[in-house]
Parts: structure tokens; sequence; C-alpha cells
């Protein structure tokens, strides 16, 4: 879907990202770190200490751990998310190219083939607010420039 015109995606690269995150997401999740028995340490008073210590820090370990591996989750679901937010706008951008074009189409005609470009025939002898002339007027410029007579005389 890339190209010089496009903002489009490399799927296949967005997909290989997602796949590293969620294998890292899945050996993250196998690590734990145990805290220590209590009588492993010691019976004393700094034994105990460093157990409160060694707790606390496994703890904190723990929790990293499992909020890294949330974010690792986070982290895939935001690319999906930007991935449709891309192909989105590609389809905007090309709904909007589309109505560009066929303005420059509009544009690129003379003035006069666009007021009658529906083909009515004989148009109201109403002036237009934006352009007051009458379409019998209208009607012999169109037909002058159709025969190449846009010159009197």
């Amino acid at each position: 879907m890339a190209g010089p015109k496009s903002t489009g995606v490399d799927e296949a690269m967005v997909n290989r990202i997602k796949g590293v995150l969620m294998e890292s997401k899945d050996e993250l999740y196998k690590v734990h770190v145990d805290k220590p028995s209590a009588s492993s340490l010691g019976g004393s008073d700094t034994a105990s200490r460093l157990e409160k210590l060694m707790n606390r820090a496994t703890d904190r370990i723990n929790s990293t751990l499992s909020e890294t591996n949330e974010a690792l989750v986070n982290f895939v679901d935001g690319l999906d998310a930007a991935v449709r937010a891309v192909k989105d706008a590609d389809a905007d951008s090309a709904a909007a190219l589309k109505k560009l074009d066929t303005a420059a189409d509009l544009i690129s005609k003379p003035f006069f083939e666009n007021l009658t470009k529906d083909d009515r025939l004989n148009l109201p002898d109403l002036p237009l607010p934006f352009f007051p002339i009458s379409g019998e007027t209208l009607e012999e410029i169109a037909s002058r420039s159709e025969y190449g007579q846009n010159r009197e005389g």
C-alpha cells in the first residue's frame, strides 16, 4: 500500500514489530522474582530488616515486570489503531482527491460550458444573480464557440 503518493503503511513491517513485541511480552511474563522465605536470612534483627527490604524490592521488580508487560500490549494496540487511522486517512484523501479532480476538470472548461453542462434546451430568460446574462445569450455564446464563430464580422 505504500508508494510515493500514499501515506500507506508497510503492514508486513508493522506485523513483524508486533510479533517481536508480543514475543517479548510472553518472555517477560515468564519472569517472576520470588520473595525469600522468612528463615532463609537468619533470625537476627539485621536479617529481619534485610528480609523486609528484599520483599519490598521483589514487589517492585514484579510490579515493574507486570506494568512493562501491560505497556507492551498497549503499544501493540496503539500500533493497530495507528494503522487503522492511516488507512482511514488514505481513504478520505482518495475521496478528496477525486473531488479535486472533478473540480479541476470543471475549471479547465470555459465558464459557459459549465453553466450549460446539464444540456437543458431553451434556458429560461431569467438573469442569474452570479451571471446576469439571459439564457438566450448563453446559448448563442455556446453555439458560436462550438462552431468556431466566437468572433463577430
